[in-house]
This record gives structure tokens, sequence and C-alpha cells, in this order.
């Protein structure tokens, strides 16, 4: 199964503290309130709505099996962005021109965070996670 842990207003991040330690840190602290996502034909978008100046489309794709296909694409001219994130490159992350293609569980059991500026423009922090959970997806109807 493919779950989703949401936060509307953002998960504020210590830019000097390890980034994979937050994420452990906030799915701990917040593991009550993961979302199992039904598996469907089309993905599910990931990216926040206000964000206008993003150069990455974020979604994740549910299957029938349990598994699940994260995908971080450019917006605009099909080029990988030079970010710190990218230009590291992270375990079990396939980046490609297309941009970022993570499959879930072969790949890791946790999709790179969605992290960027939060509403008030001033704090960076998490918007979404995304992670395997054993079992297969419920179906929507």
């Amino acid at each position: 199964m493919i779950g989703r842990l949401h936060f509307e207003e953002g998960y504020p991040l210590d830019l000097h503290r390890d980034l994979e330690e937050q994420v452990h840190e906030a799915l701990r602290q917040y593991q009550d309130q993961v979302e199992i996502l039904p598996a469907r034909r089309d993905a599910y978008p990931l990216t926040p709505s206000w964000w206008t100046k993003n150069n990455l489309d974020y979604r994740v794709e549910v299957h029938p099996d349990g598994s699940g296909t994260f995908y971080a694409t450019p917006r605009e001219d099909g080029n990988m962005p030079e970010t710190p994130a990218f230009a590291a490159g992270r375990t079990g992350a396939m980046p490609t021109r297309r941009g970022l293609i993570r499959e879930l569980p072969e790949e890791g059991w946790i999709a790179p965070p969605i992290a960027g500026p939060l509403k008030d423009r001033q704090t960076m922090g998490i918007h979404e996670i995304v992670i395997f959970v054993p079992g297969p997806s419920p179906q929507i109807a």
C-alpha cells in the first residue's frame, strides 16, 4: 500500500540537521495521520497548489499490488533543475532528464520528501511524505 503524510501548513525543517532524520522524526510523530491511497488509473497530484515558481510537479501512482511509482518531473523545459537535492542524488532514486522516478518498495520504502518554502516564504518545510506500507492497495469502486 502507498501512504501519504500531508502537512497543510508544512512541517518546518531545521536546515542544520539531516533531512532524512527529520523525515523519520515526522513519520514517528504523525504516524496516525498517514492516509492510505487506493489504487486508481491516474496519479495522485502532490505538488502544493499554492506553489507558483517551483521547477517540478510531484505525483504518485498507486498500483493494485500495493506498489507505487513516485515522480518529480520538470514543469516547463524538460531539463533537470540544478538543485542540491538532485545534484547530490538520493539512494534508490533514479534521476533522469525527465525528472526523478522512484519505484516503491523496490527502490526503498520512502520517496524523497516534497519540501520547499512554507507559505510565509521565510521557512523551509516538508509538505508531503510518501511511504510504502506492506499489503495490497485498497481498490476504488
